[in-house]
């Protein structure tokens, strides 16, 4: 499970103005994987978290939409880069 600090982190970062890519996301959350953050993108705007629209340029951008849906933050779809996100295979 991604730490409290990283969910704290992405989660503040979402909520700040909008729309976002991947992209800039990741210039605003420094040790986290572009691909991780698409993938969280991807996962919480299938949730209703985040509006898909496309950029200008036809590139994905996101903003957040469904503040009652942000309960997907605490999932593991959001991959802590220390490394502390993912499942327990038990």
């Amino acid at each position: 499970m991604p730490s409290d600090d990283a969910r704290r982190r992405l989660a503040e970062a979402i909520r700040s103005g909008g729309p976002h890519t991947a992209e800039s996301l990741g210039a605003a959350l420094p040790g986290f994987p572009l691909e991780a953050i698409q993938d969280a993108l991807a996962t919480l705007a299938a949730a209703g978290v985040l509006s898909l629209e496309p950029a200008d340029d036809g590139a994905p951008q996101y903003r957040y939409v469904g503040p009652d849906r942000y309960v997907w933050a605490n999932r593991d779809v959001v991959v802590d880069p220390a490394g502390g996100g993912g499942r327990s295979r038990g």
